[in-house]
């Protein structure tokens, strides 16, 4: 289950996903480190890690068989709000709405780009 909220009160501005993708559901739970990597000429590497930030989180929100209202609701809020709150399963984060689709499954996809944890 997947909570998804205008972060000013609005009367549509929230929707419970109910029947959200099992493989989406898992890719919610990743994270990586800020890492980078240069060659060196001795043929080694030289890594610059600045750690691990919430910032670099992508939660894709799932809606399986999406109906027009669904859809409709995910453009209004990607249209209409830079912040929202999303709360998953391992906690509440504050992000940007990214972008909506619905793919050839009839699968609706939210992705927020999180910003900070909630």
């Amino acid at each position: 289950m997947i909570g998804l909220s205008s972060m000013v009160f609005d009367i549509l501005g929230n929707r419970i996903f109910d029947k959200p993708l099992y493989k989406s559901t898992l890719s919610n739970e990743k994270g990586e480190r800020r890492v980078s990597r240069t060659a060196t000429l001795d043929g080694g590497a030289v890594l610059y890690d600045t750690g691990y930030a919430v910032g670099d989180k992508i939660i894709d929100v799932t809606e399986r068989d999406a109906t027009s209202v669904a859809v409709a609701w995910a453009k209004y809020i990607v249209g209409t709000y830079n912040t929202v709150l999303v709360c998953v399963k391992d906690g509440a984060y504050i992000g940007a709405p990214h972008e909506y689709y619905v793919d050839s499954k009839g699968v609706l996809h939210i992705t927020i780009l999180v910003t900070e944890e909630a």
